[in-house]
């Protein structure tokens, strides 16, 4: 199975065959080394859109003009995210590891900052006592912000239902716990508007436990998005605005090329889940359908026009959020950044851009031709880089926690010598996963994205 993997992922990314018997830390170096994205206006448009968000982001989190100009500076050389880990806590063992991927690359060009996008459209329990509302420590299951079952199950991290705070409620008997009580002394004690704040206030302050320092940290997530998605509708001269929500007919068309999918293996990859953004409902997401001009929700009292400034206005106020095929458009294929991600995104990302093409072909005008080009010549614009270190540690924080940044330099020294295929093991974002099973099971010489 592991051998059939490998092939089917060296079909998806060639790069990734160059490296499975080298040191990790030159996969993640190969990953950051600078490029030079195609550029044409609509590009160069988006990507001003986006490190304008990104210098506000961090100049909010405290960060000086200088080390705001050096992020600038460093976005232009290396215009590289990582779009792995959702929104959990820094210590949670998938996403540390990402993190410490990430920190090897960075560091082979002794750059300044590391960018961070976090899913947060993802509930408190994503399954059996994981997820962003769940850690483990000291072999014990903590309730992160000690919410009732009732109170997590239904609902989205990025809901604002509730203000929340970081209780650490250990599931079980309530002895003495030292990695807790270390914990909490580093997480906000005020409370947040909704969970994916709280974690990401508490990453700053892990972040600086951990690695020092070293790096800049910025990390953003889908209520981000949601204001860089509104600033390219609000500018009606926008390529967002004025052609792919304009009246060219370009979401209609998209729509019929996804459905195209739907008899193909492709469609389980990309499912017409929700049409370009969730409703929040009470902290809940909702699925919104095009009907003729307008998105509306299943029960039908939720209505909004499917043009520019009413989707601006309802992405400003938080009544709705991206889908993640506009949220990849409006952080990746639009200003042309490089995504590192995991073993779904690997495909479904190819699959979108695909989507995207074919659809720019079909609504053709010269900024669509332009941008197709453009977008048709990309190098490697998303890559695996998520899960590339299969957890050695179950608990990160028990070594952290005593030992800091030297605990970190220890980690990043052993898994920066393991090859690539020592340090992720069996690949188990892939091989778990049912759809990537049927995927290594087809004939090899089928046409893959």
């Amino acid at each position: 199975m592991i051998s059939d993997l490998r092939m089917t992922l060296r079909r998806l990314l060639p790069v990734v065959d160059d490296y499975w018997d080298r040191p990790l830390r030159a996969y993640a170096a190969a990953l950051f080394e600078e490029f030079q994205p195609v550029r044409n206006d609509v590009r160069q448009d988006a990507f001003a859109l986006l490190v304008s968000l990104l210098s506000r982001r961090a100049g909010d989190t405290g960060y000086t003009v200088i080390e705001v100009q050096r992020l600038i500076d460093q976005l232009r050389r290396r215009p590289v995210i990582q779009t792995g880990p959702h929104c959990h806590l820094l210590i949670e063992p998938d996403a540390f590891f990402t993190h410490l991927f990430s920190v090897l690359g960075i560091e082979a060009y002794s750059d300044n900052w590391y960018v961070s996008y976090g899913s947060s459209t993802v509930k408190f329990t994503e399954r059996q006592k994981k997820g962003p509302g769940w850690l483990l420590l000291d072999d014990r299951s903590i309730n992160v912000f000690g919410l009732s079952r009732r109170k997590m199950d239904p609902f989205s991290i990025c809901g604002r239902q509730a203000r929340q705070k970081f209780e650490l409620a250990v599931d079980g008997p309530q002895d003495n716990h030292p990695l807790v009580d270390s914990l909490k002394a580093c997480l906000p004690r005020s409370d947040f508007p909704s969970a994916s704040e709280a974690i990401k206030a508490a990453n700053l302050n892990l972040w600086r436990y951990c690695f020092g320092q070293r790096l800049n940290f910025l990390q953003i997530d889908d209520t981000d998005v949601a204001e860089l998605t509104a600033t390219h509708l609000m500018d009606g001269s926008s390529w967002l605005a004025a052609e792919f929500f304009g009246a060219s007919g370009m979401v209609q068309a998209f729509l019929r090329a996804a459905n195209a999918l739907a008899g193909d293996i492709w469609g389980k990859w990309f499912r017409r889940t929700t049409d370009f953004f969730w409703l929040i409902v009470g902290g809940r997401l909702r699925p919104l359908r095009l009907i003729d001009d307008r998105l509306v929700d299943e029960t039908g009292l939720y209505v909004v026009h499917c043009s520019p400034l009413p989707l601006a206005s309802a992405l400003m106020s938080g009544e709705i959020v991206p889908n993640l095929f506009i949220t990849f458009l409006v952080l990746s294929i639009l200003p042309g950044t490089r995504v590192l991600g995991g073993s779904r995104q690997v495909v479904y990302y190819p699959i979108m851009r695909h989507l995207l093409l074919s659809t720019l072909e079909t609504v053709s005008s010269p900024s669509n031709r332009q941008l197709a080009l453009a977008i048709a010549q990309d190098d490697a614009p998303g890559v695996w880089g998520h899960r590339t270190i299969a957890p050695f540690r179950e608990d990160p924080w028990s070594l952290l926690s005593a030992a800091g940044t030297s605990g970190t330099d220890e980690m990043l020294l052993y898994s920066g010598q393991m090859t690539l295929g020592r340090s992720s093991g069996s690949l188990p974002g892939f091989s778990e996963d049912p759809l990537w099973q049927e995927l290594a099971r087809q004939p090899k010489t089928r046409p893959i994205w």
